[in-house]
């Protein structure tokens, strides 16, 4: 690859015991208690490097990472995904700085407790000008031409990607610090080069994951109109107006609200739904549907049933204390998958939910808890990788669709899922809350994501960039806002749910919602981001097409045509 000297390849190995230290990572180690075997060999577009560690006598790890000069950094457009579903992830100039958090933030961040959301308080990231750091891949762009960095062994610990553009170096760190090894581990990552589709492509068949199967959807979903506030009347009533305006086959699914607590799935709440929840179901059948139901299975909140009479169900911290994954209800706990217990009672809670019930589809939150806390044997990488394939298994043929989840993770193993933070019902939330996490609910980060993972669609899952609002009761985001956040959902996205009251549509927002939904055939082909505007190549039902889209509250004017603040202009390409 033309921008890559791979003699500059260097790299550090370093164990408890101190058995091991590599600069040279080409020259095979063997010691009285490892062996590392390292290899680099051509594949599709380019290099795939495979690292196998074989310990003879358990033996923990230090540090594991790579290191290699990359030219042209300063000229390159730069993406790295982060952490989570919920992760700011789009793509930087060269200049620019990542989000990070100052001494005063992270104050701000524990005694609220949405540093659970990240990585912050177990994972150090550069932080200066010129300096990019994210999980599982990466691409530095010229133009038309990617430069894809990927790991292909995300269950042996998620792979930390930083990217110096003065010093013009790449780093590959693997999460294992603290692990003990006693059988042989495998890392392997490739570095690809070409264009968008292309390298892409390439990525996720190296990965031996078949292009998803499952059909592009409309839906409504209860959250983001009446949150916690829903009942079965609520429900019926608004399963009603949406079959009106969409009689055609989409999933209309049930958020959180429902049960007595979080953690408590089978307890319901009488007093919202007094008949329970499979005649929800069979009303959302009867109406040609499918239905949704919201779980957040890996944790539970302080004042639910599971949490007060299963303490030992739940991961401690170093001082024994439950551990906490985030601020949210009463305070939400994460389970500990290892104990058989945990595992029983979420396969009948699935059993009753998909089978008893009869619903269709699981939305699956807050699923980062899989992989908080430590272990000794087992990386965050292997947790959260076991812990996915477990939820397949339980889901089986029905539909999962993720989110609050490390992407890598989820690849192959949910039918759609979140790119995005949580839409918001203004533009960017409270000021302050941009300082204190990088998964705060920002309509406005939700567009960016949506568009910055758009590479991800239809490869590792289909792309659900979250809701599209178009009413105007309790939303404080303007007339283009909503129309900015429409069209780029319609574009980017194959999940596309509204939260609206539908009923109360104007003609001209029943004609906005039909536009949005309408199923059309488009496939991207490029994607320029740079400073606000962004221009998308794509082709919709055979038409090559171009779309310019501006997430700013100022006019610009890429090729001396002005597009105005949030709005979205296409023409024929």
């Amino acid at each position: 690859m033309k921008r890559i000297d791979w003699s500059t390849l260097r790299g550090a190995f370093d164990f408890r015991d101190g058995s091991a230290q590599l600069l040279d990572p080409t020259i095979p180690v063997s010691t009285e208690s490892i062996s590392l075997d390292f290899t680099v060999n051509p594949c599709p577009l380019g290099h795939h490097v495979t690292l196998t560690i074989s310990p003879l006598r358990p033996i923990k790890v230090e540090r594991l990472e790579y290191e290699m000069d990359l030219a042209d950094l300063d000229t390159a457009r730069i993406f790295v995904n982060g952490y989570q579903s919920w992760t700011d992830s789009y793509e930087h100039a060269g200049t620019d700085r990542l989000p990070f958090l100052t001494p005063v933030a992270r104050l701000l961040t524990r005694k609220y407790r949405v540093d659970a959301y990240s990585d912050v308080t177990w994972m150090k990231h550069p932080h200066m000008q010129g300096e990019f750091s994210g999980y599982t891949f990466a691409y530095c762009r010229w133009g038309k031409n990617y430069q894809l960095i990927g790991s292909l062994s995300e269950d042996s610990g998620f792979t930390i990607i930083d990217l110096g553009v003065s010093q013009h170096t790449m780093r590959l760190r693997k999460d294992l610090k603290g692990i003990t090894l006693s059988s042989p581990t495998t890392i392997e990552w490739v570095i690809l080069e070409g264009e968008r589709n292309a390298v892409f492509d390439a990525y996720f068949e190296l990965q031996g994951i078949p292009k998803p199967s499952t059909p592009v959807r409309s839906g409504w979903t209860s959250w983001y109109h009446y949150y916690q506030a829903i009942s079965e009347p609520i429900i019926l009533k608004n399963l009603e107006s949406f079959t009106s305006l969409h009689p055609q086959t989409g999933i209309f699914q049930i958020d959180d609200g429902y049960q007595a607590a979080i953690g408590d799935w089978l307890s319901i709440d009488s007093t919202k739904f007094p008949n329970g929840m499979k005649p929800i179901a069979e009303a959302i059948h009867a109406k040609g549907h499918l239905a949704g139901l919201w779980l957040a299975p890996f944790v539970a909140e302080h004042k639910s049933t599971l949490f007060r009479d299963h303490p030992a169900w739940f991961l401690k911290d170093p001082k024994d204390q439950p551990v906490c994954a985030g601020g949210n209800w009463s305070g939400a706990y994460a389970l500990d998958l290892e104990n058989t217990e945990v595992k029983a009672y979420l396969r009948q809670v699935f059993r009753t939910v998909l089978e008893d019930w009869g619903y269709d589809l699981v939305k699956l939150d807050f699923l980062y808890a899989a992989c908080m806390g430590t272990h000794p044997s087992k990386s965050r990488g292997q947790r959260m990788g076991e812990a996915m394939r477990f939820l397949r298994e339980l889901v089986g043929e029905k539909l999962i669709l993720g989110c609050g989840v490390p992407l890598g993770s989820a690849f192959g193993l949910v039918d759609y899922c979140r790119i995005g933070p949580d839409v918001g019902l203004d533009w960017e939330g409270p000021w302050f809350h941009r300082y204190i996490h990088r998964e705060r609910v920002s309509t406005h980060t939700a567009i960016r994501n949506a568009i910055g993972r758009s590479v991800l669609d239809h490869r590792a899952f289909l792309n659900d960039p979250d809701v599209f609002l178009l009413r105007d009761e309790g939303v404080q985001l303007s007339s283009s806002q909503k129309e900015l956040l429409s069209r780029v959902n319609a574009l980017m996205g194959s999940l596309l749910f509204t939260s609206d009251d539908v009923s109360v549509y104007d003609q001209a927002k029943q004609d906005q919602f039909s536009r949005t939904t309408a199923n059309r055939s488009v496939t991207i082909t490029e994607v320029d981001d740079q400073q606000g505007v962004i221009t998308v190549h794509f082709i919709r039902d055979g038409q090559s097409m171009v779309a310019w889209i501006n997430v700013t509250d100022q006019p610009v004017t890429p090729k001396g045509r002005t597009i105005l603040p949030y709005q979205v202009v296409e023409d024929l390409a």
